[in-house]
């Protein structure tokens, strides 16, 4: 998935979010970064800012999908989230971080564990197997 020169909006800025964001500006894409929370709250805001990514902290609205060719959602943002409806309904590809991670990768051998619990005890079962 070719992002250079696209306008990408990533909802959720926290630790997954930035992530993001750091790996698809290095793509080239054109980048906003927009959360629920104050900006004052937002880590990371200034660092984004001297980089040339536009930061939208206290919430969002629709017309910020304008020109906007793909959004990245966090895991605690909701399908149903009314940037994320919108979006689809405009049809403007919506994916989460795992999948912008995954269409990054050079090889389809991939085993990914996620999830709220389990995660490190499942990963041990996973390598004990295939070692």
């Amino acid at each position: 998935m070719d992002v250079k020169g696209k306008r990408v909006i990533v909802i959720g800025m926290a630790r997954a979010g930035m992530s993001a964001i750091e790996l698809l500006m290095k793509e080239g894409a054109d980048v906003v970064g927009v959360d629920v929370k104050e900006e004052g709250m937002l880590e990371g805001a200034d660092w984004l800012r001297e980089r040339g990514v536009k930061v939208v902290g206290g919430g969002y609205s629709e017309e910020m999908l304008d020109g906007v060719d793909m959004v990245v959602k966090s895991p605690g943002v909701e399908m149903t989230d009314n940037l994320v409806s919108e979006a689809l309904k405009r049809g403007i590809m919506v994916i989460d971080e795992l999948e912008l991670a995954y269409n990054k990768l050079k090889t389809d051998e991939v085993i990914a564990v996620t999830g709220t619990n389990g995660k490190s005890t499942t990963v041990s079962l996973i390598g004990h197997i295939l070692n």
